[in-house]
Order: C-alpha cells, then structure tokens, then sequence
C-alpha cells in the first residue's frame, strides 16, 4: 500500500549516505598514505640529519640566484642547532652565481663571515654549471680535511686563480 516509493526514497538515502562514507574513507586513507609517507622521509631525513651533527665539515649549499636564499640559509642555520650540529665546521657554497644579475656577482671567489652561532665560516661562489669557483672549493675542502681552523684558511690564497665571472 503506498510504502513502494518510500522504500526506494529509504534505499537511494542509503546508497547516498554509503558513497558519501566511501568517498570519506577513501580521503581518510589518502591522508593516512600521505601521513606514513611523511613520517617515513621524516625518520630517513632526521637519520641524515643526525649524522651532519657527526661530520668534520659541512657543506651547505645555498643556491645564490634565489631571492629567498637569506631566510633558507637562516633557517638551516636553526635545524642545525636543533640538532646539535651547530659548531661543526660550515664551508658555505653559493652555487649558481652565474645566474646572477652584474651588480650581484662577488668581488672575489671566496671570503669568510661569521655565523650566528659566532663561528667563521667560509663562503665560495660558484658555479657548478660553468665550473667556476670549483677549485677554490677543491681547496677549501682539502685544507678543513688537512685540519686547518676556518680561522686559519686564508680567502686571499684561495682566490690566486679563481675569479666570480657572471
């Protein structure tokens, strides 16, 4: 007596509701893929991490051409110091100082800063597409490698024959 369409209308509402928990929990299982595959890179890149914290030299690469490079360098600066690798020696490279406008470009291939941390550290400008400034890093490395201080390197000797060309 009448509760044919009443039942349809029941099932469709049904239906509904089913696609509807389908299309959540197929959203919630996405998320949950997402979340395993971030705690995963998680877990893999603070293993990194931790074995910066036990080098002799770091070399922290800071690409010269991005107008965020300030902030991304400070903000390795900080992950350094949250893992306990902020006195370990730094050589900082800036790569890619051919793709930066004249007025730009470095006097010199290398030159030495001091950190926030209050540590020398030294700068090389390169360009690992042109080659340039690649000795002068050759040279940086061999000298931390043969124990020499950031102190004790000297950028003037490290410049001899590598100019910043842009």
């Amino acid at each position: 007596a009448g509760g044919g369409k009443g039942g349809w209308d029941s099932f469709k509402a049904a239906a509904g509701n089913l696609e509807a928990f389908e299309k959540k929990w197929a959203e919630g299982e996405a998320d949950r893929q997402k979340n395993y595959r971030n705690r995963a890179l998680v877990e893999a890149f603070e293993a990194t991490l931790q074995e910066a914290a036990q080098a002799d030299l770091l070399l922290h690469v800071v690409d010269a051409a991005s107008p965020n490079r300030d902030e991304q360098r400070a903000e390795v600066q900080r992950v350094l110091v949250s893992i306990g690798a902020a006195d370990v020696p730094q050589i900082l490279v800036f790569n890619k100082v051919d793709m930066l406008d004249e007025h730009q470009v470095p006097r010199t291939s290398v030159d030495s800063i001091t950190l926030e941390n209050g540590l020398q550290a030294h700068r090389v400008f390169i360009s690992a597409a042109l080659g340039i400034g690649i000795d002068a890093l050759r040279r940086l490395i061999a000298q931390a490698a043969s124990g020499a201080a950031a102190a004790d390197l000297n950028p003037d000797a490290m410049a001899q024959t590598d100019r910043v060309e842009g």
